[in-house]
C-alpha cells in the first residue's frame, strides 16, 4: 500500500481506505484486502472517497489524469472465490470453495470431466444472493470409479444469467503404483483360459499382444489409453496348441512417446 489518503468507516468493522488502490476491512481494521474496481496504471493515488452503502461508492484521482470511478459491488467481481479444492477420500472427491464476497450469486454449477473426456454438469449448488461475509461450500462426489484422473470446476451463475469459470482442479483417484509391473498370469499353467495383472504409475496407450514359442503372434488386444493404477486383462485361448507363449504388454506413455514392454510367461496346458 501507498498513498494512503482517506478512510471511510460504514459501522464499526466496515472501512474503506482510498490510496494507490482502494483497500477494504470487515474485521475492523485486523485484515485488509486489496479490491478489483479498477484497472488503469496512470492513477496513482484516489484523492477523494466515499461508500454510501456496502457495494455503492464513488471516487475521484486529482493526481495525474483526473480520473472518477463509481462501483455497484464494492469494486469486486460479482463473486470473489478465494479457495477451490478438490481432494480424493476414500470413493469419492470432496469439493470445498470458498467466496469473500458474494454480489447476485445465484448459485454455482459443479462441472466434471475425465482426462479424455468432455465436461458435465454433475450438480448446482445454490448461492448466497449479495453478502459481505466469508461463506463456505462443499459437494461429494461418489460417482468416479477409481483408478482416474480427473478435473473439476465451477460454474458461477448470476441472477441475470451471466456466469463465469473458476480455475479447473485436478483430482489422482485411486492409488498410484510406484514403478511399471506385470504379474504372473494366473492359473498358470490354464486350460483355457487365464488372466494377466499389470500396473501403470501414469498415463499410458496400452497394446497387449500374445505369441507363441515361434514368435507368432496369436492375439492382439487394444486397451487404448488407461490412467495410473492397476489393471487386469483376461485371455480365452480354447483355439491354441498346447505349449509356451509369452504376453507383452506395450504401454507408450502419452507425454514422452516413450514406449515401454512388460513380459511374461505363460504355459496352455490342454
Amino acid at each position: 500500500m501507498s498513498n494512503a489518503f482517506r478512510i471511510f468507516c460504514k459501522d464499526s468493522l466496515n472501512f474503506y481506505l482510498s490510496a494507490n488502490k482502494l483497500y477494504s476491512t470487515y474485521d475492523g481494521g485486523e485484515m485488509w484486502k486489496e479490491n478489483e474496481f479498477i484497472n488503469i496504471s496512470n492513477i496513482p493515488a484516489f484523492s477523494w472517497m466515499t461508500m454510501y452503502d456496502h457495494f455503492d461508492g464513488i471516487g475521484v484521482s486529482l493526481t495525474g489524469n483526473t480520473t472518477a470511478w463509481k462501483t455497484f459491488n464494492r469494486g469486486n467481481t460479482p463473486v470473489e472465490l478465494s479457495l477451490f479444492s478438490a481432494l480424493p477420500f476414500g470413493n469419492k472427491v470432496v469439493l470445498q470453495w470458498t467466496t469473500e464476497t458474494e454480489t447476485n450469486n445465484m448459485g454455482f454449477e459443479i462441472e466434471r470431466k475425465y482426462k479424455y473426456g468432455d465436461w458435465k454438469k454433475i450438480a448446482f449448488s445454490k448461492g448466497s444472493g449479495t453478502s459481505t461475509r466469508k461463506i463456505f461450500y462443499g459437494y461429494d462426489d461418489y460417482e468416479p470409479k477409481a483408478p482416474a484422473i480427473l478435473y473439476y470446476r465451477l460454474k458461477q451463475i448470476d441472477y441475470n444469467g451471466e456466469f463465469e469459470y473458476s480455475n479447473e482442479v485436478e483430482v489422482l483417484l485411486g492409488e498410484i503404483p510406484e514403478n511399471y509391473s506385470i504379474q504372473q498370469n494366473y492359473p498358470n499353467p490354464f486350460n483355457p483360459s487365464t488372466k494377466v495383472t499389470f500396473s501403470l504409475p501414469e498415463e499410458n496407450k496400452v497394446v497387449i499382444k500374445v505369441f507363441n514359442a515361434m514368435g507368432e503372434q496369436v492375439k492382439e488386444i487394444d486397451r487404448g489409453v488407461l490412467s495410473h493404477g492397476y489393471f487386469e486383462q483376461d485371455f480365452e485361448m480354447s483355439n491354441e496348441s498346447s505349449g509356451m507363449y509369452f504376453c507383452q504388454v506395450l504401454c507408450t506413455n502419452t507425454v514422452s512417446g516413450r514406449t515401454k514392454s512388460l513380459t511374461v510367461k505363460m504355459v496352455l496346458m490342454k
